[in-house]
């Protein structure tokens, strides 16, 4: 049955990444219509490490799973700590997988985000980038960065930056194939303590511009809900989180008019999962 996972790629297109994209979205994220640059907290280790200065006080852990159109052979994992050492700095580790047995990729970070003043903070991440094409074709690997910025513009409105891969980092000899360089940035407007809306823009440099909404919506002291959309194959998302003491259980989907569901779950530990 090696046959079905080239059918699938060739069915799926750019909604499957290869050679070293950035493919993994948190919960968070996913609901938000996949944006990230945002992002604050345990879950922006997979988006843009400069929100883990932000909120994390002490260790934190974040697990997700999401299963792309209920099809286990393109299904992704991931895994994030972080821990806060000195006054202002964070280190976090994160892992993330995608695929199944005779095709997979796999990236390992590890991150440094550090806060200047109340207003600004920045990242670093180091890239371990591998991938596994069955026993005929062999394994390759990579290394490669990430970079991001956020800044308080006001106490209502957050900016938010982030460069990956900006090196152009290359994968395989053959035909000098580099993994893609992936530039995203946008703004989160904090209308009240119980409503933040956002507008992203993000570049692939293998596909075209993509543009990602979303609006989270703290209903209650232990739900939150979210909704977006991305215009990256018209994507409809939506979500919610259930707070229990310093847990967070975290539900997801993405809805594509011609392939269908993608849901998603994860769980993560820490003061942030409150935020």
């Amino acid at each position: 049955m090696k046959w079905v996972f080239p059918l699938i790629l060739c069915l799926i297109g750019n909604n499957v990444f290869a050679g070293g994209d950035e493919p993994l979205t948190s919960p968070h994220s996913t609901s938000m219509g996949l944006s990230g640059a945002t992002h604050q907290g345990i879950w922006s280790s997979f988006h843009n490490q400069a929100g883990l200065s932000q909120q994390i006080n002490g260790f934190e852990f974040a697990l997700t799973h999401q299963s792309r159109y209920f099809i286990n052979s393109i299904s992704q994992q991931g895994l994030a700590l972080a821990m806060p050492f000195q006054d202002k700095s964070v280190m976090a580790l994160s892992f993330t997988r995608f695929g199944y047995e005779f095709y997979n990729e796999q990236k390992a970070g590890l991150a440094y985000a550090r806060n200047f003043g109340d207003k600004v903070s920045a990242s670093l991440q180091f890239d371990y980038l591998l991938l596994n094409i069955s026993e005929n074709y062999g394994k390759r690997s990579a290394f490669t960065v990430e970079a991001g910025l956020q800044a308080k513009l006001t106490d209502k409105l957050l900016l938010g930056m982030h460069a990956y891969n900006p090196l152009a980092s290359k994968v395989a000899d053959f035909n000098e194939e580099k993994a893609p360089v992936i530039i995203s940035g946008g703004l989160r407007y904090f209308a009240s303590d119980k409503v933040n809306v956002l507008l992203e823009g993000s570049k692939d440099s293998d596909y075209p511009a993509s543009v990602s909404a979303g609006i989270e919506y703290h209903i209650t002291e232990p739900l939150i809900i979210r909704s977006g959309i991305s215009t990256q194959s018209t994507l409809f998302t939506f979500g919610a989180s259930i707070l229990l003491s310093n847990i967070s259980i975290d539900v997801a989907a993405a809805y594509d008019q011609i392939l269908g569901f993608s849901p998603q779950i994860g769980i993560s530990y820490g003061r942030s999962a409150k935020k």
